[in-house]
């Protein structure tokens, strides 16, 4: 799962080790439609909300008008706890009593952690434009089951097969990169 979502958002195939494909990152970079924020710097506790506020004055009208609800924030752990600390440190007192309910989110647009994605990048999309695809059909023939493959394992099985994988966007005008996947 862990290995899926850093290739969603950082897969490359031009990189070393290559990647089963290239990820969101590559793509949006790649695009010219796709919104850059234009200063983007190394995200700290002190500027993360200056970057945050950034990133949201980027939005296009064209996603505005879909409402706070269908977009979303997608930010690095790294970023996120960034924003914890920068909440901790302008209200210690109310973020730690109401930490537990206090709902991921600025400007009233959900934050998603994605834990895939590099340190210093967040991207604002509605999640309906991204896409993630697999194809398990052809390679039905190619699963195997491999029992003890590793000495020591007890009775341990494993089932081994390949797929084909796969991501994409549909309006590249609706998406709003902050950072290079640094």
């Amino acid at each position: 799962s862990k290995e899926l979502e850093a290739l969603i958002w950082s897969g490359d195939t031009a990189g070393s080790p290559a990647s089963l494909c290239d990820g969101f990152i590559k793509k949006f970079l790649a695009d010219a439609t796709v919104i850059d924020v234009a200063t983007p710097t190394t995200l700290s506790a002190a500027n993360i909300v200056a970057e945050l506020l950034e990133t949201t004055q980027a939005i296009p009208l064209t996603l505005k008008n879909k409402g706070k609800q269908a977009v979303k924030i997608f930010m690095s752990i790294s970023a996120f706890d960034l924003y914890e600390d920068a909440l901790i440190a302008a209200n210690p007192a109310l973020y730690a009593y109401d930490m537990a309910v206090i709902k991921k989110q600025f400007k009233g647009y959900e934050i998603i952690v994605s834990a895939g994605m590099p340190a210093n990048t967040m991207v604002v999309a509605d999640p309906m434009n991204l896409w993630y695809g697999f194809d398990l059909m052809d390679d039905q023939k190619q699963i195997e089951f491999v029992k003890n493959p590793l000495a020591g394992q007890g009775k341990k099985s494993n089932i081994v097969g390949s797929l084909k994988w796969g991501v994409q966007f549909g309006v590249g005008a609706e998406i709003v990169l902050y950072g290079t996947g640094s």
